[in-house]
């Protein structure tokens, strides 16, 4: 999957596209990572920012829990909330 498609989904009103597009991340497994970590460090808007964290759920955790941390402390609160919803997943 590559970094300009999940910005582009993630960009979208709404969140039925956003959430199907981590259900198929999570499929892709640590392939499709190096992509959602690179949005995650691309400086987007907070709106893409926020799915893009939550996406790190579905994710090993020794991959995913350090940019989840760090989510924690965007000056965003809605990122903030959905590096939340993204750590509580990895808990699932």
């Amino acid at each position: 999957m590559k970094v300009e498609e999940i910005i582009q989904v993630f960009r979208q009103h709404g969140d039925h596209k956003q959430r199907e597009l981590i259900r198929r991340l999570a499929k892709g497994g640590a392939k499709t990572f190096p992509a959602i970590r690179a949005v995650c460090a691309g400086g987007y808007s907070p709106s893409v920012q926020r799915w893009a964290v939550e996406a790190l759920g579905v994710y090993d955790q020794r991959l995913a829990l350090p940019l989840l941390r760090r989510a924690l402390r965007s000056p965003h609160m809605s990122v903030r909330l959905h590096a939340i919803f993204g750590i509580r997943r990895l808990q699932d």
